[in-house]
């Protein structure tokens, strides 16, 4: 038995021997003679040609430089490993947080459906304000045309009951006069007392001629009363008028003042709803970002050998792009839990509709 015969640095070549063909000569310049290694046959000869040229490869400090290489490069592929695991359980706590972000949007959807609802009740009630607007203004020019007829009548009642008191002024002047010819015609009548006959005609005619006086007087004195009457009923009227055109001028200017605040709201919440959009699709594109350095850094981890120093070039910008991608996450998770905007618009626009629905 020889032992182990270490091949560094030994040449190694086919040969033959005394009775024996497929032979191969180890030779080297320690040895005194070369050894000499019989095979079967052609075939297991280059076998064993190439697997002693390959051994000749093969020292004890190489084995040492290879078992460290090898340890060094476990070391490493448990790190690698360690940060694989890392990695994926920032991508599974990522992928919890799209979810979160998915159910969110789903949220936000339903919540644009409410308000697009709300939006078009809104719309609604601006169209029944709008057209109340257009009936007070018809009943207020309605009002404004009475108000001119019932001033006509007023002043042609006044004209009327001026010409009425002054025949009545002139009726008591006749009645004036009628009396002092009947108190002559009675001290005639006792100068005159044959004269009777003849004056008595004339006495039942100036009395018949006192009681058309007196009985004209009696219906101008009504009528004055009725004149006065309706008079004082206009005046009343003008009055109640008056109060109504007050009222609908101030239904008018809240309902102006409502509408416009509605308008207001409405805008509001149409470009908190376009900022909360816009905030999704930047999360998205920022999410798909750090999907795609995910996917580099997973190649990356695939690399071995010498290739380590190109490794530690790939991984670190993506993982300083996804150590950016969730601070930015965590701080706007944080904004969008201390405004929340829309749900407070959705509840005003709320209490406007529910104000507006009162109000009708």
């Amino acid at each position: 038995m020889l032992g182990i015969i270490p091949l560094i640095g030994c040449s190694i070549v086919s040969g033959g021997d005394i009775g024996k063909k497929y032979c191969l000569l180890i030779a080297h310049a320690q040895f005194d003679s070369a050894v000499i290694v019989s095979a079967n046959d052609n075939k297991s000869q280059e076998k064993w040609l190439k697997a002693l040229r390959e051994a000749t490869k093969i020292s004890f400090k190489n084995t040492l430089v290879g078992e460290n290489l090898i340890r060094d490069l476990e070391t490493k592929s448990v790190q690698l490993n360690e940060e694989k695991r890392k990695f994926e359980e920032r991508l599974q706590t990522e992928a919890d947080a799209r979810k979160k972000e998915n159910e969110k949007n789903t949220l936000l959807e339903k919540t644009k459906q409410e308000l697009e609802k709300e939006r078009e009740k809104l719309i609604k009630i601006t169209k029944k304000l709008k057209d109340d607007l257009h009936n007070v203004k018809n009943d207020l020019k309605c009002t404004s045309e009475s108000k001119k007829t019932l001033e006509q009548e007023k002043m042609s009642l006044m004209a009327k009951t001026q010409h009425l008191v002054s025949n009545l002024e002139s009726l008591n002047m006749e009645k004036s006069k009628v009396e002092d010819q009947m108190s002559q015609i009675i001290r005639e009548r006792e100068k005159f007392l044959l004269e009777n006959q003849n004056l008595s005609s004339t006495t039942c005619q100036l009395k018949n001629r006192l009681m058309e006086i007196e009985s004209k007087t009696n219906c101008l004195a009504t009528e004055k009363n009725k004149v006065e009457n309706l008079l004082h009923m206009n005046e009343q009227k003008t009055r109640d008028l008056e109060m109504e055109r007050q009222y609908y001028n101030k239904q008018t200017r809240e309902l102006l003042d409502s509408l416009k605040e509605i308008n207001e709201q409405k805008d509001m919440t149409e470009a908190e709803l376009r900022d909360e959009m816009m905030a999704r699709l930047s999360a998205e594109r920022q999410l798909q970002a750090a999907e795609k350095a995910l996917e580099h850094l997973e190649n990356a981890l695939r690399l071995t050998g010498a290739q380590m120093t190109e490794l530690q070039e790939h991984i670190m910008p993506d993982v300083h792009k996804l150590r950016e991608f969730f601070e930015r996450c965590a701080e706007e998770a944080r904004m969008e839990a201390e405004k929340p905007c829309i749900m407070k618009n959705m509840v005003y626009a709320r209490r406007s509709f529910s104000f507006f629905r009162y109000a009708l």
